[in-house]
């Protein structure tokens, strides 16, 4: 129950006599309206049969020194005008985000902006390894932990 049928209710347990159509051209001609139920989080696109890579990490999330280990993660996350996903690298020895990217979809291009980004701002020498955790996306953008 939400909109006209809600005020009516709250209206008549304070004791004003009314209707909902009354309440209705109200809130009309006050411009109001109820807030629209919270749209869900898009899912991912999953390919069952894509082969996992080796997980070089270990769950070794400790770093000696900088610009020696990167994981990735992706987030959706809901604006106004839609859903947007977020890529983050940071770096395991500092926790700090080296790089960042926004887009309309979750696919490889977007962590691929981030790891450029991530890229120019730190120039990491040979032997970074660059983890991303394992998304459920089609086969050809499945990201692998692999060394730089």
């Amino acid at each position: 129950m939400y909109g006209s049928p809600r005020i009516l209710a709250v209206l008549q347990e304070r004791g004003w006599q009314t209707s909902r159509k009354r309440v209705a051209r109200l809130m009309r001609t006050l411009g109001l309206s109820a807030q629209s139920k919270r749209s869900r989080k898009p899912g991912t696109q999953s390919d069952p049969r894509a082969r996992f890579a080796a997980n070089i990490l270990n769950r070794q999330f400790e770093s000696e020194q900088p610009n020696e280990k990167w994981v990735t993660d992706t987030k959706a996350v809901e604006t106004s005008e839609g859903w947007l996903y977020l890529a983050a690298i940071v770096d395991l020895y500092s926790r700090l985000v080296v790089g960042w990217a926004m887009a309309a979809t979750k696919d490889a291009v977007l962590v691929n902006l981030a790891f450029r980004m991530a890229v120019a701002s730190r120039e990491p020498d040979a032997g970074l390894l660059h983890h991303s955790y394992a998304w459920k996306l089609r086969k050809k953008d499945r990201l692998i932990s692999q060394p730089f």
